[in-house]
């Protein structure tokens, strides 16, 4: 309030009001009479203070004054009616009382009020034109000397606000937006903002060369993956300069305006899911002042869900990873963005046991976030032992502790591939899957798995290597032909891991909503594409056979297991299959003992045993010397 008494613009503006106020009621008596009789034109100046005064006041109270005059818009002008409409009947309700409407006439009322109305509403236009780029004289004459004709994508309410956003930004005055592009059915021919809709996307070769457009902008708020594809191939081939407006999640979460957030189209917009929408209030509410551990902290998954914990102010982070530069560059990056919140970084193996209780007791965190693990499905494949170790003993280990240090949840982050498993890691992952969803019911902790595919990004994806590749000049290696995976990003994955923390479930599974399976090679191509080449002529694509122990499909559900909808969307959940707790118990034992020995054909025959499911590749066969498949016992 009182910034706003000292603002002297403020002043300036009631100045300006005032005089208007003022003429607009001398020309409504000029109006009326032709010309003012004397004697009205001493009630004219009887009344026009009344008449300042009541405006000036409803003005204020109706919020005019607050508002930055630049960037006036339709609802100030819709509060100037209302304004004015106000005040005419305060006025009108004084003269009633004070004149008996003996001295104004009530025709004048009516005209004061269209023709103030009219000349404030024209006075915030003006004020908006004169600070308006276009209408610069400086960007006119840079403009006219040196611009980019821009062409648009998208005729929708995004395409709307980007033009809007171009024209009142100075920064953008080399843009001219020559028209817009859409397939919408009778959109070709119109115009907003008097800009043409020039035509449908699949013309937009024709339509760059006839018009000399120098740079492309994709503003499409909602679009499927295969559209977005289709469109980032029709502009690649015009060999012009193409970028992509952000959805309003990434908008929000990089706090920066539309235009100066346009940026090249990464592979996650190809993917096209919409921004994920969680319960704030909810991830809120369990994370808020508690002692949070995350253990992988150093890894992909790890370290953005360090990130997105901080930003509801834990009273405690605790990260555990063991590997040194990624916990330092972990830890740099949260000490930068979130100084407050209180982090203890612990260099430290998960899988030692005694290191871990150590830890637990002497911190005694209220929710674990279990994300460390070996991923790298052919590593562990040649490593199966370790894989076993680390994987699945070790998240056995970590829930236990849980139980006895009376944690309140303890979140498993497990993957697709613990779906009817072909590999040694995914076994691992399911079998800490069926332990989670079968420990004690006697517990206080509340455990959890979320399963979810691939993150783009994350340690170990294809992404980055075939990026590595295009950098080199090829070829793209991809192992098949057919192979397809489930993507989404890692932001993505971690808010959906975090909302379902939220929902309580004892020892369910939660599945993440994956989308539609993506073909490997058609994502090899994509990303050719989003680098300039040309697939299969400039960077060839060359396929080497799938790994050991890597599937064709990747799947989500596994057979028998019943799935039913929780209260978000993304996110389902899997009633347990209840194993007999001795079979359980029976099993964990086996497996440490076969680690301890160093038995490979014990641990993979025990691992099976568990895993209903699980058919080892034949390079674990051969790895354990044994001629036949090992039966499922479960």
């Amino acid at each position: 309030m009182k910034n706003l008494i000292k603002n002297p613009k403020l002043w300036l503006i009631i100045s300006g009001d005032i005089v208007l106020i003022i003429f607009s009621y001398f020309f409504a008596h000029w109006l009326r009479f032709d010309t003012i009789p004397r004697h009205f034109l001493i009630f004219f100046k009887v009344t026009l203070p009344f008449l300042v005064i009541f405006k000036i006041s409803i003005f204020y109270f109706f919020g005019i004054y607050r508002g930055m005059w630049r960037y006036t818009g339709l609802n100030d002008l819709l509060r100037i009616v209302g304004a004015n409409l106000v005040s005419t009947s305060v006025f009108a309700t004084f003269l009633a009382f004070a004149y008996r409407f003996a001295i104004v006439s009530r025709g004048i009322l009516i005209m004061d009020m269209l023709c103030c109305t009219f000349c404030i509403c024209g006075f915030r236009i003006l004020i908006r034109i004169y600070f308006s780029p276009q209408f610069n004289l400086k960007s006119l004459l840079k403009k006219n000397q040196d611009y980019k004709k821009l062409l648009i994508i998208g005729a929708g309410d995004a395409g709307e606000k980007l033009l809007r956003e171009i024209r009142e930004n100075i920064n953008m005055a080399k843009y001219n937006v020559i028209g817009f592009l859409d397939d919408s059915k009778g959109k070709k021919g119109l115009r907003i903002h008097n800009i043409p809709v020039l035509g449908r996307v699949d013309q937009i070769d024709s339509i760059t060369r006839a018009f000399g457009v120098d740079e492309i902008f994709i503003a499409i708020s909602r679009i499927s993956g295969n559209r977005m594809r289709n469109i980032v191939r029709l502009c690649a081939e015009t060999s012009i300069p193409y970028k992509v407006v952000p959805g309003l999640g990434e908008l929000i979460l990089s706090e920066g305006r539309g235009i100066q957030k346009v940026r090249n189209v990464a592979f996650e917009d190809l993917l096209g899911r919409e921004p994920v929408a969680i319960d704030d209030n909810k991830v809120r509410h369990y994370l808020v002042n508690k002692r949070i551990m995350v253990t992988g902290a150093g890894g992909s998954i790890g370290s953005e869900l360090c990130l997105q914990i901080c930003r509801y102010q834990p009273g405690q982070l605790i990260m555990v990873d063991q590997g040194e530069f990624n916990l330092y560059k972990v830890e740099s990056t949260l000490d930068n963005e979130f100084p407050s919140v209180k982090k203890t970084v612990l260099m430290r193996d998960v899988a030692n046991i005694q290191d871990m209780e150590k830890i637990i007791s002497a911190h005694r965190p209220e929710i674990i976030f279990h994300a460390a693990a070996y991923k790298h499905v052919p590593m562990v494949e040649t490593n199966p032992l370790e894989g076993i170790r680390n994987n699945t003993i070790t998240t056995c280990n970590l829930a236990v502790l849980a139980d006895k240090y009376k944690v309140e949840r303890f979140v498993f982050i497990s993957t697709d591939k613990a779906v009817r498993p072909t590999n040694v890691m995914g076994a691992t992952k399911r079998a800490a899957e069926i332990f989670i969803q079968n420990f004690s019911e006697k517990t206080i902790t509340n455990f959890m798995a979320v399963r979810f595919g691939n993150v783009v990004g994350s340690d170990g994806s294809v992404v980055p290597l075939f990026m590595k590749q295009i950098k080199k000049g090829g070829p793209v290696t991809v192992t098949h032909p057919e192979i397809t995976r489930y993507f989404m990003s890692i932001k993505e994955a971690v808010q959906l891991v975090l909302q379902a923390g939220t929902i309580g479930d004892n020892n369910r599974i939660f599945l993440l909503d994956m989308g539609e399976p993506v073909k490997i090679v058609d994502l090899a191509r994509d990303l050719i594409i989003l680098n300039g080449y040309k697939p299969d002529e400039e960077i060839r694509i060359e396929f080497t056979g799938l790994r050991p122990g890597e599937k064709l499909i990747e799947e989500l559900l596994i057979k028998g297991e019943d799935i039913e909808d929780t209260c978000h969307e993304k996110i389902k959940a899997l009633k347990p299959l209840k194993i007999d707790e001795n079979i359980i118990k029976e099993t964990t034992s086996l497996l440490q003992d076969a680690i301890l020995s160093y038995d490979t054909k014990k641990a993979i025959e025990t691992l099976t045993f568990l895993v209903q499911d699980y058919t080892p590749s034949k390079e674990i066969l051969s790895l354990i010397n044994s001629k036949k498949p090992l039966k499922n016992a479960v």
